[in-house]
């Protein structure tokens, strides 16, 4: 299997090619196979296949293209897979020519044999065989593909050039370090390898000519002589005297690799691939992370591809001196080259003007470390190609990256088994091993913070008896931070304490106030509201304290901050009490305003805060602030404001429902009932325990959730709470319903309709209808379901809510469906649709979808079925919702019955009774196991379709799904049950 990308794009599977016809399909495969194996968002593949401008309808053709290239690629044994928001290419990357290419590049600049090096790069080269994705993507495209690929391939040239020269092919080198030139005519390492060639191959008066080229494109283009090492190289061959070295003394001053150096594989390699493409790296990160760590270690492994020296620099930009000045910085990395201090200039330009020619056209290594700020920096880089500069910095250097051009890597954290790594590196392994658990522990408690696993190891180092467990539990009685500490040398807070110092006050006053409670991340809206600022003011301190590396931006707009930084923010913070105060009346004004934009038939406590604001986007809103709200009810039930706990907990019911997160519902839900039942009257406890019935939905525990509801039921009716009763009443019909009680679902349904006529109370009584037709349809009453869906659609017909309108209509498809009357079940669904399009609701829209496919199914069009059935198909992709995937699986295996394909019949209502089994669903259960035993007879296995029957059978009578027993009966014409 090969995917070639450089030059025009092809697909080779075992020697045949493999056509994609259509360009954005191949354009997006390309996109991906260049991120192999990482998520590529939606958003980057949206603005890359549409040039910044995607369509509308961008996000529904790029779920036709996936599909379109699961179908072209599975069968090559290519996985195309949905992760999160957004798609990855698993295969191979040796499949790939651009990682094969570049991969081979970073063996072959490793390799010190010549002729080993120069096999490697014969290998690669050809796999180049034009410009990326020729005859697909258009310069701009290939712009922001690029990655350094081109680049890579100049060096990649220049590299074989050399290599040549090395080993004596002065004709093969020539050719090479022309090829270079001719994109690149002022490429000065290239003429340095041509005239050398030229002049060794006895063409002297050609390498003379290749110099006065140069000297001439340099001139008129840029306004600069050659080099140096240029021009020195060109005396040379005037004296016939080349290859003549300087008896100088190279400096060799990198610092010594810390020992015990393990993990940081992937920064270690990015490393080595800007040895490719770039000049100069900025290693970030937080204090005590490894930066200068990981900087020292890759500049000893890449030390020898700097044959003319390494520097070595601390520029001091957080430490108890001041950072040292930009012209300090030259003057001692010029003494270090040889210059004397008096011989340094005192204008800052003309110094680093200096600097540069001095270090032009030779290889070294510099390494800054600890630096301040990019007006540090900027002096110091050089201005030659053939240097490489690493800069460490717990400052971002934003300008450097902005204005030139330097690649910045940000370095987290350990993993957990390099962080265990290297405690058993400082330890010994058989210390660790004998406390596994501790050691996790120990790392945990640590952040698997570099610094702080080393403060902690020496701290075990010095007291060989003390035990890891003893360690932990001493970090804990004193809070880990605190804990991080050795006797004569600073400790993590004094690392922190140096960042924290160099920041702006109101970064500062921000940082201070996050430190009242630990929320998973932050945003503008919640630091202004504890730090008593304007929102403008909260953002740029966030983007400070970012810029500092003293929180994470992991989402725009939206910073977390490591544990151990929390801790330190902590020991800075004042009284909590105005500062928590302002965040939760903050949330309590948001949450009921984005409810009610999302859920305007849902009944909640009857809270209105002074104001309400409503999010833009109610729902992303939600997403986004889930993990805070649940930490904001938990907080609030243990310390108060304790109201805050059911208020938010019942807030959040409808959107934890529909995006069916467990655990969230759970912790939410004991926590709202304990502040319930301690501080709340009787309606907050109907409150919470509805949130508690909730939250133990699940297929071995409708028990509980039908206690749950039924104590929210009493306490409802206790505190005279209608509306509240009736809505309670109306969730518990629903989960009669789906656990096989459709009878009782009923009863309770009716019941909840005469609550919503004695409250006078419209909207809900229009969900309980919905819910009342579903029961009547699994009953086989689907006349009397219909019915009660026309009396719905009347009730709303002159109101302007047109997402319940759609959802009658829906209603009125699927009895219509159940009465035979295809025709009618075409235009209600067709109806609904129109108006779920409209609303950008595609979670009913999808629901609505299957009603048509059975009703297509029923009027005898299988393929407007399938259509309708895949669109369903595409839609689900974003909604983690077990019963409508269960849904989509059996309708799909109905439209493939109808076609005459079992075997994928098969397949589909076997991942559909998978799922099923794990929900509490058993209406959907059953019909996929009748499901399944229509598929086995049609595969003349009767024995099989029999189990099955048998099983659907007994929980049909049981239940009362009269339509579901009729359908068993006519199984093989009434031969499989009787």
């Amino acid at each position: 299997m090969e995917f070639e990308l450089l030059g025009p794009v092809r697909i080779v599977h075992n020697g045949q090619e493999v056509e994609l016809r259509r360009r954005q399909e191949r354009c997006l495969l390309c996109i991906l196979l260049l991120e192999n194996n990482h998520l590529v968002p939606d958003f980057r593949l949206l603005d890359l296949l549409w040039q910044g401008n995607p369509p509308q309808s961008g996000r529904a053709t790029l779920h036709t293209y996936i599909a379109r290239l699961r179908q072209a690629i599975g069968p090559l044994g290519v996985s195309l897979l949905r992760k999160g928001d957004g798609y990855l290419i698993e295969t191979d990357p040796a499949n790939i020519d651009v990682h094969r290419f570049t991969a081979g590049l970073a063996v072959a600049a490793a390799e010190t044999a010549a002729a080993e090096r120069l096999s490697i790069l014969d290998r690669i080269l050809p796999l180049w065989r034009g410009p990326l994705m020729a005859d697909i993507a258009d310069e701009d495209l290939r712009r922001r593909l690029d990655n350094g690929l081109q680049a890579r391939h100049d060096r990649a040239l220049e590299l074989r050039a050399k290599t040549n020269l090395e080993l004596g092919r002065y004709e093969d080198a020539t050719r090479d370090a022309r090829g270079v030139l001719s994109a690149h005519p002022a490429h000065e390492g290239a003429a340095e390898v041509l005239m050398t060639a030229l002049y060794h191959d006895g063409r002297k008066a050609d390498a003379l000519e290749a110099f006065r080229q140069l000297r001439q494109r340099l001139a008129d283009e840029l306004g600069l002589d050659p080099s140096p090492g240029l021009q020195a190289l060109h005396t040379n061959i005037l004296k016939d005297d080349v290859g003549a070295k300087s008896a100088a003394p190279l400096p060799r001053e990198l610092p010594a690799a810390v020992p015990g150096f393990n993990g940081r594989q992937a920064m270690l390699k990015e490393l080595d691939s800007l040895l490719q493409g770039g000049n100069a790296a900025i290693i970030a990160g937080l204090a005590g992370v490894g930066k200068t760590a990981l900087a020292v270690h890759w500049a000893h492994r890449v030390a020898e591809s700097f044959p003319d020296g390494q520097l070595y620099l601390d520029l001091r930009g957080y430490s108890e001196t001041a950072p040292m000045k930009p012209l300090h910085a030259l003057t001692t990395l010029l003494g270090k080259l040889g210059v004397q201090a008096v011989g340094v200039p005192t204008d800052i330009n003309a110094a680093a003007a200096l600097f540069r020619s001095l270090v032009s056209g030779r290889r070294m290594l510099l390494l800054l470390d600890d630096a301040r700020s990019a007006e540090q920096i900027r002096p110091l880089l050089p201005g030659s190609q053939t240097c490489f500069v690493v800069v460490t910095s717990r400052d971002r250097l934003s300008g450097l990256v902005a204005r030139e051009g330097v690649r910045r890597l940000t370095l987290e954290v350990l993993t957990e088994p390099e962080s265990l790594q290297l405690l058993a590196d400082m330890l010994g392994s058989v210390r660790v091993t004998r406390e596994p658990q501790a050691a996790k522990d120990l790392a945990g408690l640590c952040g698997r913070l570099p610094l702080a696993l080393r403060i902690a190891a020496a701290r075990l180092a010095d007291n060989p008896h003390q035990t890891l467990g003893d360690e932990v539990a001493e970090m804990r009685a004193k809070t880990s931070i605190a804990g991080l500490t050795l006797t004569g040398e600073p400790g993590v807070s004094a690392a922190f304490d140096l960042s924290y110092q160099a920041l702006p006050e109101t970064a500062k006053l921000v940082f201070r106030q996050l430190g009242l409670i630990n929320l998973p991340d932050y945003t503008a809206d919640s630091a202004s509201s504890l730090a008593a600022i304007s929102k403008a003011e909260a953002a740029s301190a966030l983007e400070s304290l970012a810029a500092a590396h003293l929180l994470t931006q992991h989402r725009p707009g939206r910073f977390t901050m490591h544990d151990l930084l929390w801790q330190y923010a902590k020991s800075r913070s004042g009284d909590p009490a105005e500062g928590l105060k302002r965040l939760f009346d903050a949330y309590l004004a948001t949450v009921p305003g984005a409810v009610g934009e999302l859920y305007p038939d849902f009944v909640r406590l009857p809270y209105r805060p002074d104001s309400v604001t409503a999010p833009q986007n109610a729902l992303g809103w939600f997403d986004a602030e889930r993990a805070n709200l649940t930490t904001l009810i938990l907080h609030a039930a243990r310390n108060g404001p304790h109201d805050a706990a059911w208020l938010l907990a019942d807030c959040m019911l409808p959107y934890l429902d529909q995006r069916h997160i467990a655990s969230d519902r759970m912790n939410s839900a004991r926590a709202a009932v304990a502040a319930a039942r301690r501080y709340g009257d009787a309606q907050a406890q109907a409150a919470a325990y509805q949130v508690l019935a909730h939250a133990t939905v699940g297929p071995n525990r409708p028990s509980r959730w039908i206690t749950y509801i039924n104590k929210a039921i009493s306490s409802a009716s206790e505190a005279g709470w209608g509306r509240g009763e009736a809505a309670m009443r109306t969730n518990l019909a629903l989960m009669l319903q789906l656990n096989g009680r459709a009878v009782e679902a009923l009863a309770q349904a009716n019941a909840a309709l005469a609550q919503h006529e004695r409250s006078g109370w419209g909207d809900g009584r229009q969900w309980t209808m919905n819910i009342a037709v579903e029961i009547y349809g699994t009953l086989g009453r689907a006349q009397e379901g219909l019915d009660l869906a026309i009396e719905a659609a009347n009730w709303l017909e002159d109101q302007p809510k047109a997402k319940a309108r759609g959802r009658v209509l829906a209603a009125q498809a699927e009895m219509h469906v159940l009465l035979g009357d295809f025709d009618l079940a075409i235009d209600r669904a067709t109806a609904a649709l129109k108006l779920f399009r409209t609303l950008d609701h595609h979670y009913y829209e999808a629901h609505t979808l299957l009603r048509l496919c059975e009703a297509h199914l029923g009027a005898g069009d299988a393929q407007l079925a399938r259509q309708a059935a895949e669109r369903s198909l595409e839609l689900s992709e974003s909604f983690r919702n077990a019963w409508l995937k269960i849904d989509i699986l059996n309708t799909l295996a109905a439209v493939e019955l109808a076609q005459g394909h079992a075997e994928p019949a098969l397949r589909h209502r076997q991942d559909a009774l998978e799922i099923a089994e794990t929900v509490p669903y058993q209406y959907m259960l059953t019909a996929t196991q009748i499901g399944l035993a229509e598929v086995h007879c049609e595969l003349q296995e009767l024995e099989i379709a029999k189990k099955y029957a048998e099983r659907a059978l007994a929980q049909c009578r049981q239940s009362g799904y009269r339509l579901l027993e009729e359908r068993l009966l006519r199984l093989d014409g009434g031969r499989v049950v009787g």
